[in-house]
């Protein structure tokens, strides 16, 4: 059993006030195991060096409690956000590698051949470093690296090789396998470099966590030696967003709701096209739609071209998560990737846990597809199929306009909750 007041050294690049999933994702793992008695430490990196993309102030009264160190280093996406969008703090695009201006083909050149694994590396010796005199001070029991960016894991690597102590690498999203690579012109050095990190990582590792299973563990067993033990820990949901009961407003029109991060490797224009055959179907069906989160210009001005649509833009967590319970349709869309998505978003178990119906477009045989079938009012479908989506979308809309709006049971979701996969997190521990 991993002993209850010993330290945990968790190494994560996001961290409040960061508004990233990483920062959900760790932030309840270590809120929820100091409520159990374990003594999380974090080391991240110094808000005025990371240049988030978003940021949320709410958070951080959330973490107070936590014993956290911070690093600053020397990153060069402040300049490349300085160049491009004339600030150095509004950070880079998220989910996309944007190559439209000469500047932005030549930034994305070298990010992809000198900046492997990724264009945040230069924090791992300052990180190291902190670590080390972390470590040198008061052992931990167990060292925990999180990414992306996957520059966090070499940070880990370099203390497994020091010290030797237990070793569990968090993998949020694919390595190399990460989709928007694909759009880095990357040369086939730069690639096998990125490679063998990860080939290097995997085998020193004491054990793997990823958000997902299936082809993803395929992937990365293929990479790692063989019996290496791997885990699925999902992001899930703060069941405390959901404990209070609203008097859910009625909307006027139907309104479907999107929240989180949209670029042009999602479907919204599949998506777009189903309702514009819809609209010719059903020219007197009323529908509106509120955008919510960071998107892409080219996105919400689709979305306006063919839907009435409101962009609120960056919400902080908790008015995100109201917006998705007042939704009379909740949408989402898997990132578009070679073969079947790897990917299971956290969004989805919080949409879930409004009970509202779901239409998320993706592999209809994926994982995500699987954990969105326990809720009956819920839809994952390809996003070229656009009559399903439309039938799915008139279900909805005639429960709704009969006054009988449909509600997923939530009674199976409580496995979800971020203090239940903390607890399969505590399991995970005893077995280092």
């Amino acid at each position: 059993m991993y002993p209850k007041g010993q330290n945990i050294l968790i190494i994560t690049y996001y961290w409040p006030p960061s508004g990233g999933s990483g920062v959900q994702r760790w932030m309840y793992f270590a809120l929820h195991l100091q409520q159990l008695g374990y003594n999380p430490v974090l080391l991240t990196v110094d808000p005025q060096s990371a240049y988030y993309a978003k940021t949320d102030k709410s958070l951080e009264s959330l973490v107070a409690k936590i014993e956290t160190h911070r690093v600053r280093f020397f990153n060069p996406l402040g300049w490349y956000s300085f160049f491009t969008q004339g600030d150095f703090n509004r950070g880079v695009p998220q989910g996309e590698v944007v190559q439209k201006s000469v500047f932005q083909k030549i930034a994305a050149w070298v990010r992809g051949n000198f900046f492997v694994p990724d264009a945040r590396k230069g924090w791992v010796r300052p990180a190291y470093q902190k670590a080390v005199e972390l470590i040198q001070k008061n052992p931990p029991g167990v060292i925990i690296t999180t990414g992306p960016p996957h520059s966090t894991h070499l940070i880990g690597l370099k203390l497994k090789k020091r010290f030797n102590h237990p070793w569990l690498v968090d993998f949020r999203d694919p390595w190399s396998e990460l989709f928007y690579l694909k759009s880095l012109p990357r040369s086939s050095n730069a690639i096998q470099k990125d490679l063998a990190l990860e080939s290097r990582v995997l085998a020193a590792a004491d054990t793997v966590l990823t958000t997902t299973t299936k082809n993803f563990h395929a992937q990365l067993a293929a990479k790692a030696p063989k019996g290496q033990l791997f885990y699925t820990l999902y992001n899930g949901f703060d069941a405390s967003l959901f404990k209070t009961p609203i008097a859910k407003k009625q909307n006027n029109p139907f309104t479907i709701v999107f929240t989180g991060l949209l670029t042009e490797h999602q479907a919204y224009l599949e998506f777009l096209q189903a309702l514009r055959l819809l609209y010719q179907k059903e020219p007197h069906i009323q529908l509106g739609c509120e955008l919510v989160g960071t998107l892409t210009p080219d996105a919400v001005t689709a979305f306006q071209t063919v839907i009435p649509t409101t962009y609120r833009g960056y919400l902080d967590h908790e008015q995100a998560v109201m917006t998705m319970r007042q939704a009379d349709l909740l949408l989402n869309f898997s990132f578009t990737q070679t073969g079947q998505t790897t990917m299971v978003s956290g969004k989805i178990f919080e949409y879930m846990a409004t009970g509202n119906p779901i239409l998320h477009l993706g592999d209809p045989s994926s994982e995500a597809a699987d954990i969105l079938a326990l809720g009956k009012h819920n839809l994952c479908c390809s996003a070229t199929d656009h009559q399903a989506q439309q039938a799915f979308i008139e279900k909805t809309y005639k429960a709704w306009a009969e006054g009988k709006p449909l509600k997923n049971d939530v009674t199976d979701i409580a496995k979800f909750s971020r203090e239940a996969t903390t607890r399969q997190l505590v399991e995970v521990l005893n077995q280092l």
